[in-house]
């Protein structure tokens, strides 16, 4: 089969997400972890990437970074290739790494501070540490310290507006990551096409500086949505939309206001229409419904419920 494309963009910032094999270890030691960074700031100090954020763990790499003179595949491949090669010679291993290809998602310039507090919590919000300046392999505590790996990172294109002085933008960045260290470890910007995060309009001016036309994003008919849930549970679009309150029928509703809302961007407003409720009710069909999605049988209904995915044209990475 051929590879998914996906947009990327010199001079736009990206976030990177590498893994490990099969959810295998790519850094062994520290020695492993200097490496990288070590080859991370040759390619800073060339001139061909900006870096933003990074963390590094044992099995994943995250990054916010903005590709200068080469495009980001051949940066990523740069660096992993030179990773790779150090850590099996030194391992005496051969083989690969890094799972696959590299995932990348282009986000708008006003969405890298959130980018670069969810690459700062990770440690946190995966139980490593309890504050992300004690975690050593990460570029937090470069925005709010000094720190040996400070030149790696451009903070101040990140945190230059938040204070009159140094010291009050990094006191002020250092709240901003903590307040949310409790929320889940999801990446604050939604994908719109492959490869594009942010909203409708930013991946149009995306899309037309890579010369791509945009197709839009297909959302089914609220009725061809009604229909395709009586089907999975087995229930009649009448009922669905009646004021009745069996139990399957609260089920096939929490599950067509989540799929509406999550998977086809309706509006709580437009479904409340359609099923002829408050919205209020609808809010709290889907806030039910994103508490079980958790649940396989749930998730499970939601994806069969998904229509096809938007096609787009673009180089391949």
């Amino acid at each position: 089969m051929p590879r998914t494309r996906r947009i990327a963009l010199v001079g736009r910032p990206h976030v990177v997400v590498a893994r490990g094999n099969n959810g295998g270890r790519v850094f062994f030691d520290d020695s492993d972890f200097e490496g990288y960074l070590g080859a991370l700031r040759e390619l800073v100090r060339e001139g061909h990437v900006r870096l933003l954020a990074w963390c590094l763990m044992k099995s994943e790499v995250r990054l916010v970074a903005t590709p200068l003179r080469l495009p980001l595949a051949q940066i990523v491949q740069r660096l992993h290739t030179s990773h790779v090669r150090r850590v099996n010679a030194r391992t005496k291993r051969t083989g690969h790494l890094f799972e696959g290809r590299f995932r990348s998602l282009l986000i708008p310039d006003e969405r890298v501070a959130e980018a670069v507090r969810w690459v700062h919590l990770w440690p946190v919000r995966s139980g490593r540490v309890r504050r992300p300046d004690t975690y050593p392999w990460s570029s937090h505590r470069a925005y709010v310290r000094s720190d040996e790996w400070g030149d790696l990172v451009e903070t101040m294109s990140v945190i230059g507006t938040w204070g009159p002085t140094l010291p009050v933008a990094q006191r002020a960045f250092a709240r901003f990551v903590e307040a949310a260290a409790l929320e889940k470890d999801e990446l604050p910007v939604k994908e719109v096409i492959g490869g594009v995060g942010g909203d409708q309009r930013f991946a149009e001016g995306v899309l037309a500086e890579a010369g791509v036309e945009w197709r839009g994003r297909r959302r089914p008919a609220l009725a061809t949505l009604a229909r395709r849930v009586s089907l999975l549970m087995n229930v009649s679009v009448d009922d669905l939309t009646s004021k009745q309150r069996h139990q399957e029928l609260v089920m096939a509703r929490r599950l067509f206001a989540t799929s509406a809302v999550r998977n086809a961007d309706r509006s709580v407003t437009e479904v409340a229409g359609f099923l002829g409720r408050d919205k209020a009710q609808v809010s709290r069909l889907v806030q039910q419904g994103m508490s079980q999605v958790k649940h396989e049988a749930f998730a499970s209904l939601l994806e069969a419920l998904k229509g096809r995915a938007p096609r787009e044209t673009a180089t391949e990475e």
